[in-house]
């Protein structure tokens, strides 16, 4: 196993183990404080929105600071990750703060996002399967021993950021590497909007979009499904994991693809039937008939560790900053409108209007996505 190997699934395990448990916490702690589902999903709707508001200030910088060592990057974007975790397990073990707690979570969240980049030269071309399978099992182990009260969410969080600090021993094996970037703050925000990177900034607004629905709205209403039980939760997240492996694997061995029309057909019917979800065997069923058959590889979409990433996290070009921010301003796009809509509406109404937003940003992404591979090979 390589040194980036070994450091990329370390942080993933920290993921797979701790992000999408941190949201659902997040609004169930909200939701219970309030007495109210929407308020807490008006809450932590705000709150996602500012981790990626942060991202797409901060991007520029952190881009730019490339050019002083991608390896440096790295750190400081895993040991933010680690004092976000960190922050929210001292806001679950002393209680006080709570909010100041989730705030802090949530602004070193973006600072990771916005900072963590790896060089194309040591990224790793295949991922092990028995690595795919651990990460995998991850929500299982954690959803058992949180439901069954024999691991506090003070003590995952705890775990989580020390996962996350042991993957930074694996640099001292990993080569520095500098990359450019042409743009100044200001000019990176003017080429996010020009009309040359148009169809970039479309296809990663509207791939953001669906992410937040995916990897926020739709835990949620997962957890609501199951009647708030983090055991069954984690079940659910490890079962969908190993089916949508199981099919990835299936179409790999029987070489199909595929086609944009065929994508589209599935997120948008995929979202449709989310509708109609009622236990947690038609939510596997589902996650795994979209995450199984569609490609993530140009959404960005790393289902073990609900992020979606511009590039996996790959810094390849100036374009690759721009994905990102595109990314981060489809996410914060549909937050707030969902918070907008909980303030004023239901808590059923708002989940159905994400569903719905999302189908629709699904399929307007994958036919971007498509047009842009299409003329890359021309």
């Amino acid at each position: 196993m390589t040194a980036r190997l070994l450091h990329r699934s370390l942080l993933r395990l920290a993921f797979s183990a701790a992000h999408v448990f941190a949201w659902v916490m997040i609004f169930e702690y909200l939701a219970l404080e309030s007495g109210s589902a929407l308020v807490g999903l008006v809450n932590v709707s705000l709150v996602y929105a500012l981790a990626h508001a942060i991202v797409v200030l901060l991007t520029p910088l952190a881009a730019r600071n490339l050019r002083n060592g991608l390896r440096r990057s790295l750190v400081c974007g895993t040991l933010a990750a680690a004092a976000a975790f960190a922050a929210l397990s001292l806001g679950f073990a002393v209680g006080l703060s709570f909010h100041i707690a989730i705030a802090v979570f949530a602004i070193l969240m973006g600072i990771y996002r916005a900072m963590y980049y790896v060089s194309y030269e040591i990224t790793p071309a295949s991922r092990p399967v028995w690595i795919e399978i651990l990460l995998a099992l991850a929500p299982l182990v954690v959803g058992i021993l949180i439901g069954a009260a024999y691991v506090a969410p003070s003590s995952l969080f705890l775990a989580a950021a020390a996962i996350s600090l042991l993957s930074l021993a694996s640099f001292a094996w990993t080569p520095e590497s500098h990359e450019g970037f042409a743009w100044r703050y200001r000019e990176t925000f003017h080429q996010l909007f020009a009309r040359e990177h148009r169809s970039i900034l479309l296809a990663s607004f509207a791939s953001g979009i669906e992410a937040a629905a995916l990897l926020l709205i739709w835990p949620i209403a997962v957890l609501m499904i199951l009647g708030g039980s983090f055991a069954l939760l984690g079940i659910v997240l490890s079962l969908t994991l190993l089916c949508t492996l199981l099919l990835r694997g299936i179409f790999k061995v029987a070489s199909i693809r595929t086609t944009p029309a065929v994508s589209s057909a599935v997120i948008a019917s995929a979202w449709v039937l989310r509708v109609f979800a009622a236990n947690g065997f038609a939510v596997v069923l589902i996650d795994a008939y979209m995450g199984g058959t569609t490609p993530h590889e140009g959404r960005g979409l790393d289902t073990h560790t609900y992020e979606q990433v511009a590039d996996n996290h790959t810094y390849i070009d100036e374009m690759t900053a721009l994905k990102e921010m595109g990314n981060a301003l489809g996410r914060t796009f549909l937050v707030l409108v969902i918070a907008i809509c909980a303030s004023s509406g239901d808590f059923g109404a708002s989940i159905l209007l994400a569903f719905l937003i999302a189908a629709i940003a699904g399929v307007t992404a994958t036919w971007l996505i498509e047009r842009q591979d299409r003329r890359a090979l021309v």
